[in-house]
């Protein structure tokens, strides 16, 4: 009978010349001890903190490698990157940056590792917002010269979730199309393209305005008929008529 220990592994028995011996196996490494006695196999087993990783305490920090774990392996991925043995990707990066001080450092790599082992519950990170996504509304938007449009910025943290933008320092691609205030605000100047670009903590997201002398109609004045202005005409109209009986 299969004996499950810890997270990740399992005691799973078989026999041998009339005896039954038992092997260790591990869900992502597979076998990692073989030929045990029952009670040397429970116990090494107990003992290996391999048996025992745990998915992140919030969102998916510490588990740099991204197999839905906290284990050592991550800790040693981060100390090669701080000794430039490699080079982990910008979504590594976000998910060793357990500590929250936007630097992947040996700080993190020891958090990380601690939190393997099981002497660290959680990760200063888990409790506040890291910043990993701006995204601007309108994502592209036709204007007139000399009209505005008011874009808008939504952030999001290390969990996916929609949290309060830092200060967004707004600028454009090209100033002599469009410009941009401090607090979104779009002016058309010119015909042409100009991005718009949001940006706070090393992050961005952008815009694309477009310049027109044609702008679509919404943008145009004197759009539809005013109904005020339709009712007074009809009461004209039926004045007229009356006044003619």
């Amino acid at each position: 009978m299969v004996e499950r220990i810890g997270t990740s592994c399992e005691l799973r028995p078989f026999t041998s010349f009339g005896q039954t011996w038992y092997d260790v196996y591990h869900d992502r490494v597979g076998e990692i001890y073989s030929g045990e006695t029952y009670s040397n196999a429970k116990y090494k087993a107990e003992n290996d903190i391999r048996c025992f990783e745990k998915p992140s305490p919030c969102g998916n920090l510490g588990d740099v490698d991204n197999d839905g774990f906290v284990t050592q392996e991550d800790a040693l991925l981060v100390a090669n990157h701080t000794v430039g043995n490699i080079q982990l990707t910008p979504e590594q990066l976000i998910r060793a940056d357990v500590n929250g001080d936007g630097i992947v450092s040996s700080v993190d790599a020891l958090f990380i590792a601690q939190y393997a082992a099981g002497t660290r519950s959680t990760f200063p990170a888990c409790t506040s917002s890291i910043l990993t996504s701006i995204n601007i509304t309108p994502a592209s938007k036709t204007i007139g010269i000399d009209k505005t449009v008011q874009l808008s910025a939504v952030c999001k943290d290390q969990n996916n979730d929609v949290m309060t933008c830092p200060t967004l320092a707004w600028s454009s691609s090209n100033t002599l199309v469009a410009t941009v205030s401090s607090t979104g605000l779009v002016t058309g100047l010119k015909e042409g393209t100009a991005s718009i670009t949001a940006s706070a903590e090393g992050k961005t997201g952008t815009s694309v305005m477009t310049v027109s002398t044609t702008p679509p109609p919404e943008d145009k004045e004197g759009k539809g008929i005013n109904p005020l202005l339709m009712l007074a005409i009809g009461v004209g109209f039926l004045y007229v008529i009356l006044k003619k009986k």
